[in-house]
């Protein structure tokens, strides 16, 4: 019942506008009139119109409110009216679309240099990974030329000397102590070919050591 009482209001009110926007029908007057002589009846028409002013129509000029609304009501059939009016207007759509492309063009820009970045940033990387190389491998040649310098060198051989009399001196007397522990004594088991002062008095001096390297390196070669 509501939505019929709704459907009543709808249709007065269109008739209503509609008939206030009707154009007047322009009025003739006609006059006829007779002259003596017995020429036929002269007929002469007047015709007054009353032009339409369409500056006073709203809708026309601002297409906006409800007297556009019902104008396009008319021109529109009941059924497709509300599929009709559902459409967003032309200009907000053009709006909304030229607003969608700003911001894809924005995302454009944007992914681009993105992309700019981790390019160069890569870039980077392999060029700080190829320094690191670099600095491992002149690390790696510069231990080997060390060690190779220091195995030349006098103070390694001292060393070694030093660590072979020590390391030969204990050994020596460790193995007199096993022997002793096990039961082996000398007076039994004597061992005469053994003779720690002859091999430590066989033992060349590190002065003449030094002074036949140093002669052979200073000795032009023939």
């Amino acid at each position: 019942m509501e939505e019929r009482g709704e459907k009543r209001k709808k249709r007065q009110h269109e008739r209503e506008t509609h008939e206030s926007g009707r154009e007047q029908v322009p009025k003739e007057a006609i006059k006829e009139t007779s002259t003596s002589g017995g020429k036929g009846p002269e007929q002469t028409t007047e015709a007054s119109c009353e032009y339409l002013d369409a500056s006073t129509i709203s809708f026309i000029v601002k297409p906006s409110g409800s007297a556009s609304l019902d104008f396009t009501r008319r021109l529109i059939p009941d059924r497709d009216y509300n599929l009709v009016n559902s459409v967003p207007d032309l200009a907000a759509l053009e709006a909304a679309s030229l607003h969608l492309m700003q911001e894809s063009e924005e995302m454009a820009v944007e992914l681009e240099s993105s992309r700019t970045r981790a390019f160069r940033a890569e870039a980077e990387n392999k060029a700080l990974q190829a320094e690191v190389d670099k600095w491992k491998d002149e690390a790696a040649n510069s231990w080997e030329l060390g060690k190779e310098k220091f195995l030349q060198s006098k103070e390694f051989r001292v060393l070694c000397s030093g660590k072979a009399l020590a390391f030969f001196e204990k050994g020596f007397d460790g193995c007199l102590a096993q022997f002793r522990e096990s039961g082996y004594t000398e007076e039994e088991h004597p061992a005469s070919f053994l003779d720690v002062e002859r091999a430590l008095a066989n033992l060349p001096d590190e002065e003449e050591e030094e002074g036949s390297s140093s002669g052979q390196e200073e000795a032009p070669p023939a």
